[in-house]
């Protein structure tokens, strides 16, 4: 321990490198920021998260390491790069065309057709023949009429805008005489307790 007047000609070692340093200000145990970071970082690890955390395997070398994070996988930035890399990649193959059968190069996994105009012909096709998943509704909610010229949308409930208004307007008239019936059976109830 040093008083404040011998601060700046007084020599003490880092608690980190064990450099000799002079200290600025009293309480300063560190030569450097980087220093004070790297104690402080290893400390708080060694007393909050070793404690708690057992040892793993490495995901590619299966050594037995104390992981640093909760997610960490690998033991090392070599063994990280080599097991990304082990990912299976696409293997480029040729396909027949599901239109034309013209046999071609798959370059993606959901590739089907040979080219733009062989997938907007097959799927022009089902669509004229009506051919949906059955989770696009084939017939309008309010009048029944088909929907199968219309473009597929999964959420398209009717065939127009004058259907999508008279279904609103019928829900609503449904939701007023229900609630004018519920209103009627509660008045209906307090009277019968009164009495």
């Amino acid at each position: 321990m040093f008083l404040s007047g011998y601060i700046g000609t007084y020599t003490q070692p880092c608690r980190e490198c064990h450099n000799p340093f002079t200290p600025s200000r009293m309480g300063h145990n560190f030569c450097s920021q980087l220093c004070y970071h790297r104690k402080n970082s290893r400390e708080y690890y060694r007393l909050h998260y070793a404690a708690k955390h057992e040892s793993k395997k490495c995901g590619k070398c299966r050594h037995t390491y104390v992981p640093s994070r909760k997610d960490q996988r690998w033991c090392s930035l070599q063994c990280r790069e080599n097991g990304r890399n082990r990912r299976v990649k696409f293997i480029r193959r040729t396909i027949p065309c599901k239109r034309c059968s013209t046999p071609f190069l798959k370059i993606r996994s959901d590739h089907r057709f040979c080219s733009s105009k062989c997938a907007q012909a097959w799927w022009g096709i089902r669509h004229r023949a009506g051919i949906w998943s059955s989770t696009v509704r084939p017939s309008c909610a309010q009048c029944a009429s088909s929907m199968l010229h219309l473009t597929p949308n999964r959420k398209r409930l009717y065939c127009s805008i004058s259907c999508a208004r008279k279904s609103a307007q019928r829900l609503i008239g449904e939701r007023r005489r229900y609630m004018n019936s519920f209103l009627m059976k509660q008045a209906e109830r307090r009277a019968k307790r009164a009495a």
